[in-house]
């Protein structure tokens, strides 16, 4: 009897104390799970978009002595920033009706690539200047035809510079320079406003 009692007593002292660390040892690991507060993802601030693709509505003088007739066009384009610089290449199209004896209008130049200096390239905003060249041809109400190398200068603002749709406003003074082919007296200087809209 005395060994069965000694047995139980040995076994349940084990029993007990073997529970007994188990609960000791998972008990602090629990309630660290329960007390710790879980880590928030950290939130990765994405830079703004370096390039865009865009749509513009233009309307540019139809002949360099009569600023009056304006003739509507648009234009697709693409422009890639880095830092301060870009590269703006597009094609553009413009056609109308013109006064007096009813000779169309119209100029369209592709490929056109200007390079764009941004002068606050990291506000939301920005003014920018810049300069380039096209393959343009033309024919204006006065009968002067040009196929050739246009070079051209532009300024604009450019404004949702840090959201994913832009807009500007442009300003952009082309003038022919290289003649592959010409008809009448050397066309002088055409300017265009646009106003674009880009994702």
């Amino acid at each position: 009897m005395r060994k069965i009692t000694l047995t139980l007593l040995l076994t349940l002292t084990t029993a007990f104390g073997f529970t007994e660390t188990v609960v000791l040892s998972t008990q602090p690991a629990a309630t660290t799970d329960l007390l710790k507060v879980p880590e928030k993802p950290e939130l990765k601030v994405s830079d703004k978009k370096d390039w865009f693709a865009y749509l513009k509505m233009v309307a540019s003088d139809s002949y360099p002595e009569k600023v009056k007739d304006l003739v509507p066009g648009f234009g697709l384009g693409f422009r890639v920033a880095q830092k301060s610089h870009a590269l703006d290449i597009s094609i553009n199209g413009a056609r109308g009706q013109g006064w007096g004896r009813g000779i169309r209008n119209y100029s369209w130049s592709f490929p056109k690539a200007s390079y764009l200096y941004y002068f606050n390239p990291s506000r939301e905003q920005s003014f920018y200047l810049g300069g380039g060249f096209a393959w343009e041809r033309l024919q204006t109400k006065g009968g002067t035809k040009f196929l050739g190398i246009s070079s051209n200068a532009v300024l604009g603002l450019e404004m949702f510079r840090k959201a994913g749709f832009r807009t500007f406003l442009e300003l952009n003074v082309n003038q022919p320079t290289i003649a592959r082919s010409t008809t009448g007296p050397f066309p002088g200087p055409l300017a265009e406003i646009s106003v674009g809209a880009g994702f």
